[in-house]
């Protein structure tokens, strides 16, 4: 799967030995754990295990929703913006040259069923 996925080179040579892990194989599962949002420590996991398992039919579900998400989302801002991304839990304020001036980890959602809500609007306030 790694090499059908692009993690494992073609030209890279997998160990004869099936019971021996290590390079090639130990840096592809890194590349694919980066490539998943995962802590790239080279081990099968049970998220690791669950990413290389999940059907390429899902994967291609994934992506048309979220180019039709993106489809909908806000394509310009106000200057200077204040953007949350979502899915990496993330907050980030840029200055004029779209330079990262202020990061910080954010909530999003409530509990389990609500999702947050994309919009873009003025903002005149923060309360930290």
């Amino acid at each position: 799967m790694l090499r059908r996925l692009g993690d494992l080179p073609a030209d890279a040579t997998p160990p004869r030995d099936a019971n021996t892990y290590e390079r090639p194989l130990v840096d592809a599962l890194k590349h694919s754990q980066v490539r998943h949002g995962l802590k790239p420590d080279g081990r099968l996991g049970k998220a690791t295990v669950a990413q290389l398992n999940t059907p390429l039919s899902y994967r291609v579900r994934q992506l048309q929703l979220t180019l039709e998400r993106w489809r909908w989302a806000p394509h310009s801002f106000s200057q200077p913006p204040i953007v949350v991304n979502i899915p990496e839990f993330e907050l980030r304020a840029v200055n004029q040259r779209y330079r990262t001036e202020l990061e910080m980890k954010v909530v999003v959602g409530k509990a389990f069923g609500h999702q947050t809500p994309l919009f873009a609007a003025n903002m005149k306030y923060v309360v930290v």
